[in-house]
C-alpha cells in the first residue's frame, strides 16, 4: 500500500508541478501579448498619421493658402474630397487665413453627422466657407453629393468663430513643420481627434486635417485578450481617447454639452479597485482582487505623435489560464489513466520484491534460533534481493559449518581425523580451492605438511616438501613468521624457489593460484603452524584478496589454531611426532 501511496503522491506532485508551470508560461506569454498590444496601438496610428503627415506638408504649400474667395477655393474641392477618400482616418480638410477667414470640408459618413448638420438627401459632404464682408464674417454652408454636385446651400449668417485664436493654429506658428495638437473633442462631429498642422510662411494661413482617434478603439478590439477583459486608453490628464466601446468615449448627447470621458467618470468596480490598488504599488503590472475574483491588471505607455497615452488592460486570472486549466485537467486525466494502468504492474513488482524480503526474514529468523536444517528456497529476478539470498544462504551454511566444526572437534579424538575436518571445513566456509596445513615439529626446525585437502577431496600422496624455518626465502616460511597473514602468489615461475608451489599447482589444476596464509598460534600465543587456503584469481586476473575474505579466514585460522592445539595436546601422536 506504501508503493501505491507513492505512486499516487507522485502523479498528484506531478501534476501541481506541471500546471503552476503552465501557469507561468500563460502569464508570461499574456505579458508579451500586453507588450504587443501597446505597439500595435502606436504602430496603427502612425500607419495612419504617417501620409495625413505628407498630405498637408504638401497641401500647406498648394495656392488654396492664397485664396480669398470662395470661387477659388472651391477649384480645389477636387484634390480635397480625393484625400477624404484615400484617407478615411481624416474628417475633415481646412484652411484658416491670417484675416480670419476660414474654409473647411467635412466627409457625411455617418447618420450622426447627416442628422448633425442637416443634409438634404444625397450628401456625402459639406463644405463651410467664412468670409469677411462688411467687417463681419459671413458664414456659408454647401452640400454636395459623391459626384461633387452641390445639391443645397445655407446662407448661416455671421458668426464671431475666429481660426487664429484656435490652439492648433497658435500651434503651427510655433514650428516650420507639420506638428500635432493634444487630443480634443470634435464638436461638430461629436469624436475625439487630433489636428495635423502647417503653416504657410507665405500668407501665414495654416492648413490642418482633422484625424479621428477611432483607429484606437478599432486596434484595442481586434486585439482582445480575453471575453471579460477591459482597455482602455487615456491621457495624463485621465481623459480616455480609446476603448473597447468607442461609442462611450464622448459623454452626454446633449451637443451643447458634450465632453471626453475620463476616469473618474468609469463605473467599473474592476477599473476603480485597479487604479486605487495603482496608487499603492509601485509596479505598472500586478495581481488584485476585485468582487471575489482575481485580476492581472497592467498599463503600458503608448508613444503617439506629439503625446503619449496610457494602455491600461484588465483581465481576469480565470479567463487568462483558461487554457492551462483545460491542458492540466487533460494532464491529470492522463496522469490518473497512467497511475491506474500501472497500479497492476505496481502491485507485481512490488510482490515481487516483498514476497522475497519476506522469505529472507523468516530464514534470518531460523538462523537466529540456529535451525540450519531448511534449505534456502528464495529466488528472485532482482539482482540485488538475489544477492542479499545468497549472501544469506552463505553466512548460514558458514554458521553451521562452524557450529558442527566445534561440535566435531569438541568430540574427536583422532588427530588425523581431527586435521581432516578442520582442513576441510576450513576449505569450504571460505570456498577456497583447496586448503593445506603444516605443523612446526617439536625441536621447531620444519614445516611439515600435516593435512591437504582440495574439492576433489583429501590428498594423502601429495609430496609436499617439509620446509625449513631457517629458509627466509620461502615465502610459506615468512608467513609462519608474520603476526598477521600474509597473500602468497603461486605460479609456476615461483616453483623454482619453493617445491611447494608446483604441488600446490598440479592438483588444483591451475597455472596460477593466490594463497591465502595464517599463522597458528596456540593459547599462549606461540606459533604452532600455518593455514593455507588455496583461491582461484580474481576476473582481473588479480592474485591478491579482497578485504572481507581476509577478515573471515582471520576468524577461521583463530579457531583452527585451537581445535589443533587442543587435539594435538591430546593425541597420542604428540609423543610419536
Amino acid at each position: 500500500m506504501a508503493f501505491i501511496a507513492l505512486l499516487l503522491t507522485f502523479g498528484a506532485v506531478l501534476g501541481w508541478f506541471h500546471h503552476q508551470k503552465m501557469s507561468d508560461i500563460f502569464i508570461t506569454s499574456t505579458h508579451h501579448l500586453f507588450d504587443r498590444v501597446a505597439t500595435d496601438v502606436s504602430g496603427a496610428f502612425y500607419a495612419g498619421y504617417s501620409p495625413v503627415s505628407a498630405t498637408v506638408k504638401l497641401l500647406s504649400l498648394s495656392p488654396l493658402m492664397q485664396e480669398n474667395d470662395l470661387e477659388g477655393r472651391l477649384q480645389h474641392l477636387p484634390s480635397l474630397v480625393a484625400v477624404l477618400r484615400a484617407q478615411p482616418q481624416v474628417a475633415a480638410l481646412s484652411v484658416g487665413y491670417a484675416d480670419s477667414e476660414y474654409f473647411i470640408i467635412r466627409n457625411l459618413n455617418s447618420e450622426y453627422l447627416l442628422k448633425r448638420f442637416d443634409a438634404p438627401l444625397g450628401a456625402h459632404y459639406v463644405v463651410d466657407n467664412i468670409e469677411r464682408s462688411d467687417g463681419s464674417n459671413a458664414f456659408m454652408r454647401f452640400y454636395y453629393d459623391e459626384a461633387l454636385n452641390r445639391i443645397g446651400e445655407k446662407d448661416l449668417g455671421y458668426t464671431n468663430y475666429d481660426p487664429t485664436v484656435r490652439p492648433w493654429y497658435r500651434l503651427a506658428a510655433y514650428t516650420r513643420d507639420v506638428t500635432t495638437t493634444q487630443p480634443y473633442l470634435y464638436y461638430f462631429i461629436g469624436k475625439v481627434g487630433v489636428t495635423a498642422v502647417k503653416q504657410d510662411p507665405a500668407s501665414g494661413a495654416v492648413f490642418a486635417a482633422d484625424i479621428t482617434l477611432e483607429s484606437l478603439s478599432q486596434t484595442l478590439q481586434e486585439n482582445r485578450v480575453s471575453p471579460s477583459s477591459q482597455m482602455l486608453i487615456y491621457t495624463h490628464d485621465g481623459s480616455v481617447i480609446g476603448s473597447l466601446d468607442p461609442g462611450s468615449i464622448v459623454v452626454d448627447n446633449d451637443p451643447e454639452k458634450l465632453r471626453i470621458l475620463q476616469l473618474a467618470d468609469l463605473k467599473s468596480p474592476e477599473i476603480r479597485d485597479f487604479i486605487a490598488r495603482q496608487k499603492e504599488s509601485a509596479g505598472s503590472d500586478f495581481f488584485f482582487d476585485s468582487h471575489g475574483e482575481r485580476w492581472l491588471g497592467v498599463t503600458r505607455p503608448v508613444n503617439l505623435v506629439g503625446f503619449t497615452a496610457n494602455l491600461m488592460i484588465l483581465a481576469p486570472e480565470s479567463e487568462l489560464l483558461a487554457e492551462a486549466y483545460e491542458i492540466t485537467n487533460q494532464s491529470g486525466v492522463i496522469t490518473l489513466v497512467i497511475v491506474i494502468l500501472a497500479l497492476p504492474f505496481a502491485l507485481f513488482f512490488a510482490n515481487q520484491i516483498a514476497r522475497p524480503l519476506k522469505n529472507l526474514a523468516e530464514e534470518t529468523r531460523r538462523i537466529q534460533r540456529l535451525d540450519f536444517v531448511s534449505p534456502l528456497t528464495v529466488k528472485s529476478s532482482i539482482s540485488d534481493i538475489d544477492s542479499l539470498a545468497s549472501a544469506i544462504e552463505l553466512m548460514k551454511n558458514t554458521i553451521s559449518r562452524f557450529t558442527g566444526l566445534t561440535r566435531t572437534l569438541a568430540e574427536e579424538r583422532d588427530f588425523d581425523r581431527l586435521l581432516h575436518e578442520v582442513s576441510l571445513n576450513a576449505m569450504h566456509m571460505s570456498q577456497a580451492e583447496g586448503a593445506l596445513v603444516y605443523l612446526i615439529d617439536p625441536e621447531e626446525e620444519r614445516l611439515w605438511p600435516a593435512c591437504f585437502q582440495t574439492r576433489h577431496g583429501a590428498k594423502t600422496h601429495h609430496a609436499m616438501p617439509s620446509l625449513n624455518l631457517s629458509d627466509q626465502n620461502i615465502a610459506f616460511v615468512q608467513a609462519t613468521c608474520q603476526d598477521d597473514l600474509s597473500v602468497i602468489a603461486v605460479t609456476y615461475d615461483s616453483a623454482a624457489r619453493c617445491g611447494t608451489h608446483e604441488s600446490l599447482l598440479n592438483h588444483v589444476g591451475s597455472e596460477r593460484l593466490s594463497t591465502v596464509a595464517m599463522p597458528l598460534k596456540n593459547r599462549q600465543g606461540r606459533r604452532i603452524g600455518l593455514l593455507c587456503l588455496l583461491f582461484q584469481p580474481d576476473e582481473d586476473n588479480s592474485l591478491t584478496a579482497p578485504e572481507e575474505r581476509l577478515a573471515f579466514v582471520r576468524a577461521l585460522a583463530g579457531l583452527c589454531a585451537l581445535s589443533i592445539d587442543s587435539g594435538y595436546r591430546a593425541s597420542p601422536r604428540k609423543q610419536a611426532v
